[in-house]
């Protein structure tokens, strides 16, 4: 029944990397792909461990009751909006775990620093790396130094805080796409510009708790080594998913790592010649997506839940009085989304909620991306239900609530450090 379950659950998710990607071209194919994501949730159940099962059950439970509010207070169901289950997230978590090979292939590498510049190498290349290929940086950096016992918990400090902070910044990531969208004109040359020294300023003020947390272990650590052999597959990853970028700008970002993922593991299958490459990446996809029923359960619930959310969030309606869209209401905007994510609401629902109670103001486009770039680099680290803390538990087995407790001094580093920002963008802007 097992056997039988999980070779079920391998095609449903093989079948959303195919869509995913063909939906490139052909937008409209995503929906089958939801409707795949929700056959690999049911099977995957008996194969997940206690806690993520429960996690799974919880959040399709409450989707399940927002619907049911959403249609007693009268929402028409649209078919299509059942089958949004987060179906690129998924595959994009499916393909980037093709990558496992890339700690395999380098082997032992000796890194030649210890202690706290071995820290700051590998927070330093977790956040450059997070800017450019999002969270399969979470994956390259975190297999390499996970061990049998799994990750330490100053560790998961380093992998959260250097990938969150990628998000401040990062046109690449999910939240400057959305606040783009809802918001158009912003100065995105502008909003990278203060982001990076904030990335970078909010990584410094932070670094002495992980340092703590290492305690006795700090002079013999090593962290993630700089060598080429374990950045030329990420490095590789990154320029692939630049160029794809360049020529299809309008395409969500999770399809092109996506199709990055899947291409340079192709192109890494293929090396040893024609013969080698049939054997060589079905091995790779054969290992890596029966492994992904954790994130992958965790992920399709979580879009079970906001597609309820979404619902009853369509229904009600929210009033504020206030008339401008100032930097004092653009850092309340940043504490909104992290409140949301801490009752497990995703960051793109609290976003849209937020766009939709201040568009009458007409806010200024770069102080709205801004904002919302911010408060997505907040809301992931501290966030127990949100996508990088779910990934953590379900790939890697850390308690997100551990990584919430401590996380917070880089929580309140970044909303005291948050208001200055805004304030000059809104200068500058």
């Amino acid at each position: 029944m097992t056997a039988a379950l999980r070779t079920v659950y391998s095609i449903a998710v093989s079948a959303v990397i195919v869509l995913s990607i063909v939906a490139i071209l052909i937008p409209e194919v995503s929906a089958i792909g939801g409707a795949c994501c929700l056959v690999a949730l049911a099977a995957s159940q008996p194969l997940l461990r206690r806690s993520q099962r429960m996690i799974a059950l919880v959040l399709v439970a409450a989707g399940a009751a927002f619907v049911l509010i959403a249609l007693a207070l009268g929402h028409e169901i649209a078919p299509l909006e059942l089958l949004q289950t987060n179906q690129d997230i998924v595959a994009m978590l499916a393909t980037v775990s093709f990558l496992g090979f890339v700690a395999r292939m380098a082997g032992e590498v000796t890194p030649r620093l210890s202690g706290t510049p071995a820290v700051l190498r590998t927070l330093g290349l977790t956040h450059l790396l997070g800017g450019f290929i999002n969270l399969s940086a979470v994956t390259v950096v975190a297999d390499h130094l996970r061990t049998p016992t799994g990750l330490r918990p100053a560790e998961v400090q380093i992998v959260t805080r250097g990938f969150a902070t990628a998000a401040l910044w990062s046109p690449f990531w999910a939240g400057a796409a959305i606040a783009i969208a809802l918001v158009p004109g912003a100065n995105v040359g502008l909003v990278v510009l203060v982001g990076i020294p904030l990335a970078l300023l909010v990584l410094l003020v932070t670094t002495p708790t992980i340092l703590r947390a290492l305690g006795p272990d700090l002079p013999s650590y090593r962290g993630y080594a700089l060598s080429w052999a374990l950045l030329k597959i990420p490095v590789a990853l990154a320029v692939t998913l630049l160029v794809l970028h360049l020529l299809l700008p309008e395409t969500p970002m999770p399809r092109l790592i996506a199709l990055s993922a899947v291409g340079v593991t192709a192109v890494w299958a293929a090396l040893p010649g024609p013969r080698e490459f049939p054997r060589r990446f079905w091995a790779e996809v054969s290992r890596a997506v029966p492994s992904t029923t954790g994130e992958t359960s965790l992920f399709v619930a979580a879009g079970v839940m906001a597609i309820g959310l979404n619902m009853l969030m369509a229904e009600l309606e929210f009033v504020i009085p206030i008339e401008a869209f100032t930097v004092p209401v653009a850092w309340a905007c940043i504490v909104v989304m992290i409140l949301g994510v801490f009752i497990g609401v995703h960051q793109v629902i609290t976003i849209g909620l937020v766009a939709a109670i201040i568009l009458p103001l007409q806010p200024d486009p770069t102080l709205f991306m801004s904002a919302v770039m911010i408060g997505w680099g907040s809301a992931i680290a501290v966030g127990p239900l949100a996508g990088t803390q779910l990934y953590l538990q379900a790939r890697y087995g850390v308690n997100s609530l551990v990584t919430v407790r401590q996380n917070l001094p880089y929580l309140i580093t970044m909303l005291v450090l948050a208001w200055p920002a805004l304030f000059l963008v809104d200068l500058l802007a």
